[in-house]
Formats: structure tokens, C-alpha cells, sequence
């Protein structure tokens, strides 16, 4: 699967995917971080990876929406 999310401004709750993936931030400055860590900006064209199982939270920190291009083997879901 490789769709292209939208991201709008503001923070999801710590949350989990079942399948490893990997991103690409197309527009906008993201953040993807363990619950507890300092936030790290992601501008455009930074890469990131996220485990599968491991808690997380997801970011736009910039005035508007964030577009990342993500890639992953499995289906793409979301538990919280």
C-alpha cells in the first residue's frame, strides 16, 4: 500500500499499526515520536520509520496541513 495522507494541523493520541512503515514528508513540518520524547521536526522531504505495535503520536506542527507519502507491506490501520 502507498497512498499519499493527509495530515490537518494538531496531534493524533498515542496509537499503534499492526505493519511496519516508512514515510516521506511532502509538505508541511511533522513531528513522529514516542509518547514521551522531545518533539523532532520533520520538514519536507525528511524520512521516517515506524515499527509496527510500537506506541506513537503524529504531528503537523506547521500552519497547515502536512502530505506524507507513506509505504507498507500489510493493510494500513489504526488502534488506539
Amino acid at each position: 500500500m502507498t497512498p499519499l495522507s493527509h495530515f490537518g494541523t494538531g496531534n493524533t493520541p498515542t496509537h499503534t499499526h499492526t505493519e511496519d512503515y516508512r514515510a516521506v514528508v511532502v509538505s508541511g513540518v511533522m513531528v513522529n515520536k514516542k509518547p514521551d520524547s522531545a518533539d523532532v521536526p520533520l520538514p519536507v522531504g525528511s524520512y521516517y520509520f515506524q515499527k509496527g505495535g510500537e506506541p506513537h503520536v503524529t504531528k503537523c506542527i506547521s500552519p497547515n496541513e502536512c502530505v506524507f507519502f507513506v509505504s507498507q507491506n500489510g493493510k494500513f490501520d489504526y488502534h488506539e
